[in-house]
């Protein structure tokens, strides 16, 4: 073989090797730069269809860009008095999205619409609830995603389904009922790097909470409806990756979530 053939079969075997470790160190890949996604479920009596919007905030994800092996799906609902309102854990998925060798369409179709439907299923089995604690919720998936390796540039996203009525942070409580009192808010959770879409807002039901034990709830106006918007945007750090949506994306194929007996009691479907 002559120098000059030698000389053009190496360069053609080691460009392509170049490149690739070219491209790979200036686009790492691994679990450190992997987006993780946190969907949130407030499972108090005044939210409307939980369950179904939960469903369709995960079917949201799945169809993010950049989704991939390493990424994390945290699903976690508003706790109670039975958690002293720490948030309860429905599911945690990693690899959730992952290809699989030989797979069609219709089967990667069908895998993702029974991650649904059991997400959906793991909702409807969780009672309603008297309180609503909102930030504190927020706060620790916020602080999930960090472990998981959140940062600037990793494509984290946080979406939460609620109607925004808080009722056990006394000062977001009063914030929301029209009190000027910004300085009593809590300390504002930490989303550098991580987009937030709170939903829901506009899909609520009637029946009291712990706040006004008794009293009725105040109907919905132009005026409280940018109350609660400004209130949340003040209860995260980098307001400008919070955006908000009057009502979440919902699953067809799921039912409302649990249901409430008249005597304000939850009764869990079965």
């Amino acid at each position: 073989m002559t120098g000059r053939k030698w000389a053009f079969i190496s360069a053609m075997v080691l460009v392509p090797l170049v490149g690739v470790v070219t491209w790979r160190t200036a686009r790492p890949h691994g679990p450190g730069v992997s987006p993780h996604f946190a969907v949130l479920l407030d499972r108090s009596l005044s939210t409307l269809a939980p369950c179904q919007s939960v469903g369709g905030l995960v079917k949201r994800v799945l169809a993010l860009p950049g989704v991939n092996k390493h990424s994390t799906l945290l699903v976690l609902a508003t706790g109670d008095n039975a958690t002293l309102g720490e948030p309860v854990e429905i599911a945690r998925l990693i690899g959730f999205k992952s290809a699989r060798a030989m797979e069609s369409p219709a089967g990667a179709e069908r895998r993702e619409r029974e991650l649904v439907e059991s997400i959906v299923k793991g909702c409807s089995g969780l009672p309603r609830t008297l309180i609503t604690p909102d930030f504190l919720t927020a706060r620790r998936a916020i602080e999930q995603l960090r472990v998981l390796g959140c940062k600037s540039g990793t494509g984290c996203r946080l979406l939460f389904q609620t109607d925004g009525d808080e009722n056990v942070e006394n000062g977001i409580r009063r914030a929301l009922a029209g009190s000027r009192v910004p300085a009593e808010l809590p300390v504002p959770v930490d989303n550098a790097g991580i987009a937030v879409t709170v939903c829901g807002f506009a899909e609520t039901t009637g029946p009291n909470d712990l706040s006004q034990p008794g009293r009725p709830r105040r109907n919905h106006s132009a005026r409280s409806a940018d109350r609660v918007a400004e209130v949340w945007r003040r209860l995260f750090t980098m307001s400008d990756l919070v955006a908000f949506e009057p009502v979440c994306p919902k699953d067809g194929n799921s039912d409302s979530g649990p249901s409430v007996e008249p005597s304000g009691k939850a009764k869990i479907q079965r």
